[in-house]
């Protein structure tokens, strides 16, 4: 099940946040249900400039495409909303997914 991008040139990336390993591979095949282009997991959290995968995600964004983060509900309020910043500040479109 494709994510439709309101930008028919932008891609889905995925972002997983989670400390957890079976949290973080179940949050992996739902992003692979979604046909995301590529998927980016960080595993381990200090804090949000600590984020390799982040950084990772954050230097391809291009306007347009959007980017579905699974495990922001297990960071602070501030670390999550910090996220979302920075990822929209990209130009992208940041759509957050609690697991099922």
């Amino acid at each position: 099940m494709r994510i439709i991008n309101e930008n028919p040139n932008g891609k889905v990336l995925g972002y997983i946040c989670y400390t957890d390993d079976e949290l973080s591979e179940r949050a992996y095949h739902q992003l692979m249900a979604f046909e995301c282009d590529s998927i980016y997991v960080d595993k381990e959290f200090v804090s949000v400039e600590s984020l390799e995968e982040l950084k990772k995600i954050l230097s391809k964004i291009k306007n347009g495409d959007s980017v579905l983060i699974f495990g922001l509900a297990s960071l602070s309020p501030t670390d999550a909303l910090r996220i979302i910043e920075l990822i929209e500040n990209s130009g992208a479109t940041a759509l957050t997914f609690a697991l099922l």
